[in-house]
């Protein structure tokens, strides 16, 4: 029975997860604890146990469809149309992840707008003689620590920032060819969170950014590491704010770090439709960024 309570216990916390750190963590995990709950259902029906074996995979189950009808609902990806496509990506410089290899990615998938996250004045000289050529234009939110940047193929209309304790977002205004619109685009880094306190400042901070989004007709393209995973309440309840679909289709932890976490993002907007995405790996596996290619959504796809 104590199994039995545990195992339920575990599904409970991360469906309904108070608001610590610890338990903020292990919510975060909930793909290799439905993986987890799989697999040692199998080694209870091998050993026999059957009211085991039914309470791990009533959990793996439970927590399916928890994933399921909390993560993105637009999950199927849609048909590419005729027509030009906007390429975005965002990488984060932290945990292994380098200027050169994030140089090099840029120069396979070309994408015309870069957001780069935890940038230093090193990565900043090796960003100017490298990428000034094919990324002209430029806007930063320059911090003590690290800075934060937007690289672009066209010019900035609009540029703003938006700080609220450590909670920080650069947000760029484009006219861009590819959609033949403007476009506003959003570069938003936010700490790991631990007190209850931490938690009102993002909710604040949050509202700021919807608010700012409410302010304007153009389409949104929002991205960048929010430091919680897509199921979480508080990115359900960002996407909710600012009307936004999450373009992450999947996601698979993999070596070297199979407790991986899902913290960075990509969100659009209704009158977007991102026909491709990826994350970026190189080839040890470590995660660089994120990629997408969106579409102008048309009268008839609407209809």
């Amino acid at each position: 029975m104590t199994l039995i309570f545990l195992m339920l216990l575990g599904v409970v916390i991360t469906v309904y997860t108070p608001q610590f750190a610890f338990f903020k963590w292990g919510a975060g995990l909930a793909i290799q604890a439905m993986v987890a709950y799989v697999l040692i259902g199998l080694v209870f029906m091998s050993l026999r146990e059957e009211w085991l074996m039914v309470t791990s995979l009533f959990c793996a189950a439970i927590l399916a469809l928890f994933l399921k009808f909390n993560t993105s609902s637009q999950a199927n990806q849609i048909p590419e149309a005729y027509g030009p496509k906007l390429g975005v990506g965002i990488f984060e410089l932290a945990e292994g992840v380098t200027i050169d290899r994030v140089i090099s990615q840029l120069n396979l998938l070309k994408p015309e707008i870069v957001g780069l996250q935890k940038i230093t004045s090193s990565d900043k000289i090796e960003i100017a003689k490298k990428l000034s050529f094919q990324y002209p234009f430029y806007a930063s939110l320059n911090d003590s620590a690290a800075s934060m940047i937007f690289l672009s193929k066209v010019p900035f209309l609009s540029i703003d920032t938006i700080i609220w304790n450590k909670n920080k977002a650069l947000v760029c205004c484009i006219k861009s060819s590819k959609i033949n619109d403007k476009l506003l685009l959003y570069n938003v880094l936010s700490p790991s969170l631990g007190k209850s306190q931490d938690y009102q400042e993002q909710k604040v901070f949050y509202n700021r950014l919807a608010h700012r989004a409410r302010q304007t007709k153009e389409n949104v393209l929002f991205m960048g590491n929010l430091n919680e995973v897509p199921w979480s309440a508080e990115i359900l309840e960002l996407r909710r704010l600012m009307g936004l679909t999450d373009c992450r289709r999947d996601f698979y932890p993999a070596l070297p770090n199979l407790l991986e976490r899902p913290k960075d993002h990509m969100f659009n907007s209704q009158h977007l439709n991102c026909t491709e995405f990826h994350e970026i790996r190189d080839v040890t596996g470590l995660h660089l960024g994120l990629y997408a290619n969106f579409q102008k959504v048309n009268t008839s796809q609407r209809n």
